[in-house]
């Protein structure tokens, strides 16, 4: 065996490291610098950062940086300008504000105010607009249905159950409400100049047809209540209500090219809203000014791609690999 020493060494105490006091950073978010002045920030700038901040999830950030390096992305971007439009009554460009920072924000609002437009904000009207170019997301949809016309795969049915003693005309009024506050849902499909249009119904009225119905007649109803859609007739929703013994029955089917998951999420949260007093708004920036932006996005990027191409006379050739099976003849992929 190997002999090690007994020796043991023994340290009475760990010298501990030396603590710095590092100075307090504190950030200068609630100042700004003007010619080596520090100054706070007004009440505007406050309010932006305020307005931003819960759009993009920060509490801080400055005054002078980019709101796309902040997270602001083209959706977000949207909810941000509609945000302005209300508190403000100007109206901001997507793009604009996507490379804009607060001190921008704030230029344009003082610019804005400058001219005479601050005493009209609240009498302010968001467009309305009564058509636009199918979304690039909704092509994708009406080209499918239009090879299955007859299916129902697109169709988003579902029921809702009340309490037998529910207030019928009180449910059908708030179903009305929520139809017509986002003016996307009342639409139709119309093919105009070989373009595929997204357009308003003329008949603005949301019919509700109530029954009173045994349990039998009730699953009649419900095994039947599903039925195509035809694209370019309005409406593309569908809702009646069925009254039995036992409950009150709402149903109601969406075309799924205007209506989603989430769409259903906020219509179950704003009829619950209704039924318990409170109020839904109109929307003052619908799905309409989505598609009118992603629109000018696709335009530009066309222009910016056709004109990164317009040097190429033709696609670009790729020899066969003469190592593999090949008929000796040069493939255009």
């Amino acid at each position: 065996m190997t002999d090690y020493n007994d020796e043991v060494l023994f340290i009475d105490e760990i010298p501990s490291a030396e603590k710095i006091s590092l100075p307090e950073v504190k950030p200068e978010l609630q100042t700004v610098k003007e010619d080596n002045v520090k100054r706070s920030l007004n009440s505007l700038e406050k309010s932006l950062i305020e307005i931003i901040g819960e759009i993009i999830g920060l509490k801080e950030f400055s005054l002078t940086t980019e709101l796309n390096y902040l997270g602001l992305a083209s959706i977000s971007a949207i909810k941000l300008a509609i945000k302005l439009y209300k508190k403000f009554g100007i109206s901001i460009a997507v793009k604009k504000l996507l490379a804009g920072t607060v001190e921008s924000i704030e230029n344009d609002l003082l610019e804005h105010w400058m001219n005479g437009n601050f005493a009209e904000q609240k009498k302010i009207a968001a467009p309305q607009l009564k058509s636009v170019r199918i979304s690039n997301v909704q092509r994708g949809i009406y080209l499918e249905c239009m090879k299955n016309p007859l299916s129902t795969s697109y169709n988003v049915p579902f029921i809702y159950n009340f309490e037998p003693d529910t207030d019928v005309d009180k449910l059908s009024d708030a179903v009305k409400k929520i139809i017509a506050a986002p003016p996307s849902i009342s639409v139709h499909f119309e093919l105009r100049d070989n373009e595929i249009m997204l357009v308003v119904n003329k008949n603005g009225e949301t019919n509700i047809s109530v029954h009173n119905f045994d349990e039998k007649d009730f699953a009649a109803f419900k095994d039947n209540f599903v039925q195509t859609f035809k694209l370019d007739t309005e409406p593309l929703y569908r809702i009646e209500i069925v009254k039995t013994a036992a409950r009150v029955s709402l149903f109601v089917d969406f075309h799924h090219i205007i209506f989603d998951g989430a769409s259903m999420n906020l219509f179950l949260a704003n009829l619950k809203t209704l039924l318990e007093g409170g109020n839904v708004e109109r929307e003052s920036a619908s799905y309409f000014d989505f598609v009118r932006e992603e629109e000018k996005t696709f335009d530009e990027n066309k222009k910016f791609f056709a004109n990164m191409l317009k040097d190429f006379e033709s696609a670009s050739e790729i020899t066969s690999d003469v190592h593999g099976k090949s008929d000796g003849e040069t493939k255009i992929f």
